[in-house]
């Protein structure tokens, strides 16, 4: 048995998929596994995974029909034989000693979960914003403070089962927020490693597409999926459960109308569908309050340019 496996699945991702397997077979921690899933690609993404299986035998290859990514994911953890594990997307890399900093860190720790920080890469490399949290840090990721990448955890595979945490196969979108949050939901001795040793690799087609209007339907499914698993998860303390409640009600969900709101508006207006959305989300939108710091000021600042502009065009219309 190993004492890692990273999971990975794979769909049509052949462009950069050598360089994130390279990144793992490079790692100085060599006890591990690398699990490749090939969710039904339609490009030489499988054909690539089976040249470097037969190559290297820590790597284990599955194919099958696309089945989305909370699916691949959750059957690459039943499929893993290890300790601990880490996922890795197929186009991102890690840190030649990502593995052997995190391990280290947990097995001191005796902890469940670790994270570590991330670089965002495009033209260049940047270490991404935001602060180095440990213990209950659940609320603090809510909150945007601490909101490590998918890429850059290490978790005990026994606490993923004890606790019963899976991806929600019905989720398309912030279904990777959900299991996350649902593990730190469930750790009250988080750790962290506090240096950057994951690359994400940004594609401006998914930038795009996260901004879509669209995304606040689907923003409102997960983070209401995660407000019934704070209520109804009868381990945590009233307390934790009150704040997490108070901040996807009055910061979250506030925050992802808010912002998509500004980034649509134009469009919005030449299909006259504004005030239609403006008035669907009116309830949530005045939620809003001051429950996050200076990030609330800043939501708040947004807020105040929707409504404005949002009145001044229908006085337009009006008059």
């Amino acid at each position: 048995m190993a004492k890692i496996s990273v999971l990975m699945g794979v769909y049509n991702k052949s462009a950069r998929l050598k360089e994130s397997i390279n990144s793992v077979l490079n790692q100085s921690f060599k006890d591990f596994e690398l699990i490749l899933i090939n969710d039904g690609s339609s490009d030489h993404s499988g054909e690539i995974c089976d040249i470097f299986a037969k190559k290297e035998s820590r790597i284990k290859v599955y194919h099958q029909s696309n089945k989305g990514v909370s699916y691949t994911r959750n059957r690459a953890i039943n499929l893993s034989n290890s300790e601990f594990i880490s996922f890795l997307d197929a186009d991102d890399t890690y840190e030649s000693d990502f593995l052997e900093k995190m391990i280290k860190k947990i097995n001191i720790s005796d902890s469940d979960v670790c994270y570590c920080g991330h670089n965002y890469v495009s033209s260049r490399k940047t270490k991404a914003r935001f602060n180095f949290k440990t213990g209950s840090i659940l609320v603090d990721y809510l909150k945007n403070k601490c909101t490590p990448n998918t890429n850059s955890w290490l978790i005990r595979k026994a606490f993923i089962f004890k606790h019963n945490i899976k991806f929600q196969e019905d989720l398309n979108f912030g279904e990777d927020m959900l299991f996350f949050s649902e593990i730190l939901l469930n750790s009250k001795n988080t750790v962290c490693v506090n240096e950057y040793l994951t690359n994400y690799f940004l594609n401006i087609t998914n930038s795009l597409s996260e901004n879509s209007i669209e995304k606040i339907t689907l923003d409102l499914l997960w983070l209401n999926l995660l407000k019934e698993k704070v209520i109804l998860n009868p381990n945590i303390h009233f307390s934790l459960k009150k704040k997490a409640i108070l901040t996807i009600n009055n910061y979250r969900i506030p925050g992802s109308i808010i912002y998509r709101f500004n980034k649509n508006f134009n469009e919005l207006l030449k299909i006259n569908l504004m005030e239609h959305y403006y008035l669907i989300h009116f309830k949530h939108l005045n939620n809003f309050s001051f429950v996050n710091g200076v990030r609330s000021l800043k939501l708040y600042y947004y807020k105040f340019k929707f409504i404005i502009k949002f009145y001044y065009h229908r006085f337009k219309e009006e008059i």
